[in-house]
């Protein structure tokens, strides 16, 4: 399961800010984050805009927990 490496992720990557949506209750934010499968994790750098598309500067789709921590390493 992903959910526990993602909170591992959160400790070992503190410059991040980790949030974890659930798509069921919040499914107009998922709408609007473009989300359509789960996992997704996506990428916001404030400084790009105002928007959530205009900030969103990087996406990974699926449970791998290689390329999870890879896309926090570049970031971190």
């Amino acid at each position: 399961m992903i959910g526990p490496f993602f909170v591992e992720c959160s400790e070992h990557f503190p410059n991040l800010v980790f949030v974890k949506i659930d798509v069921d209750e919040a499914d107009e934010l998922a709408a609007d984050c473009g989300v359509s499968a789960m996992p997704t994790f996506q990428v916001f750098d404030p400084a790009k805009g105002d928007e959530l598309e205009s900030c969103k500067v990087e996406e990974l789709v699926g449970a791998s927990k290689d390329k999870l921590k890879e896309l926090c390493a570049k970031y971190n």
